[in-house]
């Protein structure tokens, strides 16, 4: 077991550097824009320590904006920046009427950002 957890970690360090090389790390407040739609996942967030979320499919044209991410992650926060807008389309009704309900957010790959993203705007 223990030998497994050493290969994948290895393999994460090795993605990590190699996007380290390449210096394509997003910095906080850049702003994206989707060329395709594609599939994304949300989080929901709760007054109580209760969390949830799934999977939607974010349009093409929309924009997101980067609010979590640094030099040893792998992984993006990012707001959308029509939030109200996506926030209808995303979030079930179910969810937003919900007392403790307090917004959404997304979480995804840096991998992904790239693939499905272009840099529109830098801060």
């Amino acid at each position: 077991m223990a030998a497994v957890i050493t290969f994948f970690g290895k393999i994460r360090r090795g993605r990590k550097e190699n996007m380290m090389e390449k210096k394509i790390f997003p910095k906080n407040g850049e702003i994206y824009e989707a060329f395709a739609e594609f599939d994304i996942n949300y989080r929901t967030i709760h007054l109580s320590s209760y969390t949830g979320g799934g999977r939607a499919l974010f349009p093409s044209g929309e924009r997101l904006i980067i609010d979590t991410c640094g030099r040893n992650r792998i992984n993006v926060y990012c707001d959308a920046v029509n939030y109200d807008i996506l926030e209808e389309r995303i979030v079930p009704k179910i969810s937003r009427n919900s007392l403790t309900y307090q917004g959404y957010y997304f979480h995804f790959a840096i991998t992904t950002l790239h693939k499905h993203c272009r840099k529109i705007e830098s801060r």
